[in-house]
């Protein structure tokens, strides 16, 4: 059933849709005009899309991604009625209010000065805006039902994405949480000298008005106005963007919205606005991730894909060995590519595709990081279109690298023996992936032989021999690389027994024609 509120918003929404004409056309900028005038459930959903080329068009992305500021002023009764009901008294915290510098959906941010004289900005919250965000996310669950859109739109969870934005417009529309983010954020890069953020009064900052710090500078996109500063584009962007990696791969904790309108330069250094919506990467995806980045170096898309599974949820059987081709494909392209020449609308679209084509749905915690690394991509482009994400990832994790030192590093010493064995042995990176694959038990075949039981035992066999061979090839490195002179005998040992063996089967076939 529908109540006399949900039916005034439904009604709201009708004369809206009417009045946009939608029957006699549609154009990006109509839509975003449509969506800004819905309300701020339409903006946070539009802004979520903006990042989502592999479900609308490019064309629509590009427009629908300035879904930020530009949404009507509060009136100056309305502002001071929101703050009398948090402070009962505005003129016992703030000697002045000033003018509006940004007015968004869900809040909007003016200067003000405190009675002791410090500047700051207040972010104030617009009644209501949470309680009909809900209203608005109810009404489209009960269309999804009655129309039954979740059986027709097989690309996206519906239902879900709309928890989602929900989830995060609580994180936008309570404060506390922002005013916990900037403290989280300040201290995590209180040690990079051309980071900085603003300071938060906590003491003042309620869930509803976030008192902080007043900065200025010139923003990062203004690319003219930079340069006349005398600031190095070039310089700034590698610091902008190996910062944005610090913040995902080493904190764990990242700007998620880290678009133009969000970053200041002043004095050469980055302040980063307005963090209300951060992103939180898993302990675990955040050593995939590392793990992944060596691996596409070293043309392991075996690995990659399997890394790639270990991020995602499995909504079906998945092929590793086509899995393996497809991230091939779309990787070589992107890690050989600048931000001028990378096309990152197809890329996200490829990789989407190829994800629900292998029935893999990424964590939700990955899929916010890479919808912040397209925002902060559009962003490094102005200031240096020559810049390769890949090199910068790949250098901040190799500088680093000391960070990756850890318990599960000694757990793996005997992969990496492994893995050196393999290559002073030579053998090729393909049939390395092929011994893979059966081992996991992912690569089918069909024998059309006129005795197939005989030839698969001589198949396997000739495996148990390769793998043998690996192994004794592994120990012999090993038994170089130990000190102690225990441990070296045992290597020894083990060295002389897989030997002979190999020596002796090889004697056998060859005498019986095993082979």
């Amino acid at each position: 059933m529908i109540n006399k509120e949900e039916l005034k918003r439904l009604n709201e929404i009708k004369n809206i849709l009417i009045k946009a004409k939608l029957t006699e056309g549609v154009t990006p900028l109509k839509i975003k005009s449509l969506i800004e005038e819905l309300g701020p459930t339409f903006i946070k959903i539009g802004q979520i899309l903006s990042s989502r080329v592999d479900i609308i068009p490019k064309e629509y992305c590009d427009v629908l991604v300035n879904l930020r500021t530009n949404a009507p002023k509060m009136k100056d009764s309305e502002l001071k009625s929101i703050l009398n009901e948090e402070y009962k008294d505005v003129s016992k915290v703030f000697k002045s209010i000033g003018k509006c510098i940004g007015s968004a959906s869900i809040a909007q941010v003016n200067e003000a000065t405190l009675l002791n004289g410090d500047k700051v900005v207040i972010k104030v919250r617009r009644k209501n805006v949470y309680e009909t965000m809900q209203m608005d996310v109810k009404l489209l669950k009960k269309a999804i039902k009655v129309l039954q859109l979740d059986k027709v739109i097989k690309i996206i969870d519906i239902s879900k994405s709309l928890d989602e934005i929900m989830q995060v417009a609580y994180e936008e529309c309570f404060f506390n949480i922002e005013r916990e983010h900037l403290i989280k954020f300040k201290k995590l890069n209180e040690n990079i000298e051309y980071i900085y953020s603003p300071k938060v009064y906590s003491n003042i900052s309620t869930d509803s008005v976030l008192v902080m710090e007043y900065i200025c500078g010139t923003y990062i996109n203004e690319v003219d106005k930079l340069k006349e500063d005398g600031c190095d584009l070039i310089d700034l962007s590698y610091k902008l963007s190996d910062n944005y990696i610090k913040q995902a791969l080493d904190d764990g904790f990242f700007h998620a919205d880290p678009h133009a309108g969000n970053i200041l330069v002043k004095d050469g250094v980055i302040e980063y606005l307005d963090l209300g919506m951060m992103g939180t990467l898993q302990e675990k995806n955040k050593k995939l991730l590392k793990e992944a980045i060596f691996k596409i170096v070293e043309d392991d898309y075996y690995t990659v894909a399997k890394i790639l599974v270990d991020m995602s949820t499995q909504n079906g059987d998945v092929d590793l060995y086509s899995l393996k081709n497809n991230i091939r494909s779309i990787l070589t392209n992107f890690s050989n590519s600048t931000l001028d020449t990378l096309d990152s609308a197809k890329f996200i679209s490829d990789m989407y595709k190829m994800l629900r084509n292998h029935n893999l749905t990424l964590d939700k915690d990955v899929t916010m990081l890479i919808r912040g690394m397209c925002v902060i991509e559009s962003v490094l482009k102005d200031l240096n279109p020559n810049l390769s994400l890949f090199d910068v990832l790949y250098n901040h994790i190799v500088n680093n690298k000391e960070s990756l030192i850890d318990a599960d590093k000694i757990l793996n010493a005997a992969k990496s023996t492994l893995s050196s064995a393999k290559s002073m042995i030579n053998i090729p990176k393909e049939i390395n992936t092929f011994v893979k694959s059966l081992n996991d038990g992912d690569t089918k075949f069909k024998f059309e032989l006129s005795d197939s039981t005989n030839q698969i035992d001589k198949i396997e066999k000739l495996l148990h021999e390769l793998i043998i061979g690996i192994i004794d090839a592994s120990l012999i490195l090993a038994s170089s690389l130990v000190t102690d002179e225990v441990i070296k005998k045992i290597f020894i040992v083990f060295i002389i027994i897989l030997s002979a063996w190999l020596f002796i089967k090889m004697i056998f076939d060859h005498f019986h024609k095993g082979y």
